[in-house]
């Protein structure tokens, strides 16, 4: 007897090791995702300008990384003695004007040195609609709590984040290399300020724009939005605010994906990161005994050993951690 509706998930295109470079760019569903492939050690980028929800903002993001669009004085305001920027995360509004702008030359840098090396992208889609500043023109990443009557709001149709979204796919492979994979989730988080029925088209736009996507060589879809209102249809897998998944949510989803794109080998190093973090965690009655000191000196050997074999894998601050605990 079942009592819950699979969804069945396709072959996927590609598998994801440690020693293959990614990004994760969209939604707060890709921060849940990302940070825990970052906490299992996959060298992945996360959501480095912050959450953002529409297309158009993730292609507008990607060439700030790129370098394409610089962040110039025009691009920022100052409001209640903060500087921000509309194409900006809160993340990155600072009281120093300057501040921002080496910020993000800074993160350009550092892109421009992974970029080579990247090998797989997560994109998670929030949301089709969109907010356009009346006076500069300009779709914004963020609003910044600005008065709504600034914006005009509307919603992108599927064939608008198809062109968007294809342009920004086929630049990036330009930068990187024709074999680049990219991997689309719809975030399974309901924007209810846009009402029951404006969140469903919204999301059936996402939908019927990645179904076109899909179409582009290596390209898949993970179906995080259909494992949460099929599989987990049920208010007990939402946060208090009925609208997040909860914890336990994002721990099934990220099952069914770690299961879906990652190979029996990267299985078994995921599990043994995981014994590490269990010991960096574990409080012992008494950190003198040999028996521990003993745990924690073979731990050590073994974090040592797999960066060894694994060059991709950075267990420094775990080892530092465990021999604070041998003094």
């Amino acid at each position: 007897m079942k009592f819950t509706t699979e969804v069945a998930i396709p072959p996927p295109l590609c598998t994801i090791t440690h020693s293959d470079v990614g990004l994760a760019i969209g939604s707060c569903f890709t921060t849940y995702i990302g940070e825990r492939l970052q906490q299992l050690k996959f060298p992945i980028l996360v959501n480095p300008l912050g959450t953002i929800y529409n297309p158009f903002s993730i292609a507008q993001s990607i060439d700030i990384l790129l370098g394409n669009k610089q962040i110039q004085d025009e691009d920022l305001f100052l409001e209640q003695g903060v500087w921000q920027s509309l194409y900006l995360h809160t993340k990155y509004s600072s009281r120093n004007k300057e501040y921002i702008k080496q910020n993000i030359a800074h993160l350009q840098t550092e892109f421009s040195i992974i970029l080579p090396q990247l090998q797989y992208i997560i994109i998670s889609l929030g949301t089709a609609w969109v907010y356009k500043h009346k006076q500069l023109g300009c779709i914004v990443n963020n609003c910044h709590k600005l008065p709504a009557h600034n914006f005009e709001r509307y919603r992108l149709e599927p064939k608008e984040i198809v062109t968007i979204l294809a342009n920004t796919i086929e630049l990036l492979r330009s930068k990187t290399n024709t074999e680049l994979h990219i991997i689309f989730t719809v975030s399974p988080i309901r924007h209810t300020k846009d009402g029951a029925f404006g969140n469903n088209i919204s999301k059936a736009a996402l939908l019927l724009a990645i179904d076109e996507l899909l179409q582009l060589p290596n390209t898949y879809y993970f179906p995080a939005y259909e494992i949460v209102l099929d599989e987990l249809r049920d208010y007990r897998f939402y946060a208090q605010d009925m609208i997040h998944p909860s914890d336990t949510a994002v721990a099934y989803i990220f099952e069914k994906f770690q299961s879906t794109m990652c190979n029996e080998q990267t299985h078994t190093m995921c599990k043994t990161i995981e014994s590490i973090n269990k010991a960096i965690q574990h409080k012992p009655f008494n950190n003198t005994n040999p028996e521990y000191t003993k745990f924690i000196s073979n731990t050590i050997e073994e974090c040592k050993l797999i960066m060894q074999t694994h060059t991709k894998i950075d267990l420094n601050f775990e080892i530092e951690l465990l021999q604070n605990r041998l003094l």
